[in-house]
């Protein structure tokens, strides 16, 4: 299986502010197919233009789409196989021979062709965060604490960070589901 990455090891070392090292090239590379993989199971999205067969129902005559955002319509065929004459509406399409409670089995592009900013961004933030935890929360310690004379500096790390494992924060996960297929209300069966 070949991930595509939601975002580059360029955005990662603008996120940090500085070049990449060898090392941290093939790092962010692995941590950045592995978020971008989460992000996608989370979003229940791929991020890119995919065709759909659903058998919608009409509410007045409209049909609205679970997946969304609407590239294209290929076809609308009622329930004994009839083209049907329609209207784009946005990310919906009107067909006023169905009425209220009417079926049509719809073929459509939908998704994105490029990865939203947001999430490119998103993606590269919490990669470079990952870079960037704490060698001994890496190890697995939950805190540190250090004496030098005198001195004591000690503090804790966060769970997220011990163990240093590549996860969504709880920001990321709340963006993600904010990419998930819209519940239209009615309802629609995939095609087998």
């Amino acid at each position: 299986m070949t991930v595509t990455a939601l975002a580059s090891t360029s955005d990662v070392s603008k996120a940090l502010g500085r070049d990449l090292t060898d090392d941290e090239q093939n790092r962010a590379q692995h941590v950045l197919d592995l978020l971008s993989e989460k992000f996608r199971n989370e979003a229940v999205q791929t991020f890119s233009v995919e065709t759909y067969t659903h058998r919608l129902k009409a509410d007045g005559g409209l049909i609205r789409f679970p997946r969304t955002p609407l590239v294209d319509v290929i076809s609308v065929v009622s329930d004994d196989a009839k083209a049907l004459q329609w209207v784009r509406e946005g990310n919906a399409i009107r067909v006023p021979s169905l009425g209220s409670d009417g079926f049509a089995l719809v073929t459509y592009t939908a998704g994105f062709d490029h990865v939203p900013d947001a999430v490119r961004l998103q993606i590269a933030d919490e990669t470079q965060k990952i870079m960037n935890i704490n060698p001994k929360a890496r190890e697995g310690y939950s805190q540190s604490t250090e004496v030098t004379g005198p001195l004591t500096d000690g503090g804790t790390f966060g769970t997220w960070a011990v163990g240093g494992q590549a996860m969504l924060s709880p920001d990321s996960i709340s963006l993600a589901h904010k990419y998930r297929p819209r519940k239209t209300g009615r309802v629609w069966v995939m095609r087998p």
